[in-house]
């Protein structure tokens, strides 16, 4: 017999075996003697070790819809922890940026009617992190793969930075008092946020990096291919 045909009559018999196994599960199903729906469930999955002739294992769409779902509501998760520590850091470089002007006053000394507390900048950190969070995401800093480089998340950072600072900017030239904050104050604001997040993102790939090494929180795939598309995948 060729080879094609002893595939096809193997997958043949596999198909058979299966449809009885599921007409038996049916028959001895009964829900008055203590039968439940997710036991049996349970033990359908375990086809794919049972079922195997000709080497062949049948794989049920159940356990990986489960599978699918469990990780896309991991990666949400996980997306939402990294906004709000991005937030969080977004926050403490405003009120560094404030400390070296206002409190070492760098640059030049603060003239008294542009002196400010703390306090009073409460609403320009709000409008920061939430302008600059939007623009990391517009650009696509959450939705960059797990190997991208620290150059390729400090692109977006810079960028979404300045673009967060200079619509801060704009809306205190045209919403704010009549007496404006310090201007140098949204200078040193760029520079503590580049110096932040860049220790940031070094740490946070240093720690990935070493939990990848003791086989923590790695993926396995097959990829096949070759080419400049082969080795971006990679």
């Amino acid at each position: 017999m060729c080879e094609g045909c002893k595939s096809k009559a193997a997958w043949a018999d596999t198909r058979d075996q299966f449809g009885a196994y599921l007409g038996k599960q049916a028959h001895d199903y009964n829900p008055l003697e203590g039968g439940s729906p997710k036991r049996e469930m349970a033990d359908t999955r375990q086809l794919d070790e049972t079922l195997v002739p000709g080497g062949r294992h049948l794989t049920l769409l159940g356990t990986a819809d489960e599978r699918a779902s469990k990780a896309r509501r991991l990666r949400y998760g996980l997306i939402t922890a990294r906004v709000i520590a991005d937030g969080l850091l977004l926050a403490v470089a405003f009120v560094m940026a404030y400390w070296l002007r206002y409190g070492l006053e760098l640059g030049s000394d603060v003239a008294p009617e542009s002196f400010r507390p703390l306090s009073a900048f409460n609403l320009f950190i709000v409008a920061f992190g939430a302008i600059t969070l939007l623009t990391f995401q517009m650009r696509g800093l959450y939705a960059l793969p797990r190997g991208a480089s620290w150059l390729d998340h400090m692109r977006i950072i810079t960028s979404g930075s300045i673009i967060g600072v200079a619509a801060l900017t704009l809306g205190v030239l045209f919403f704010g008092d009549p007496v404006l904050p310090s201007r140098m104050l949204f200078v040193f604001l760029v520079f503590c946020t580049l110096a932040i997040f860049g220790v940031e993102r070094v740490a946070y790939r240093t720690l990935r990096m070493w939990l990848w090494r003791r086989g923590i929180n790695i993926r396995r795939a097959i990829v096949v291919g070759a080419g400049a598309a082969f080795l971006s995948a990679l």
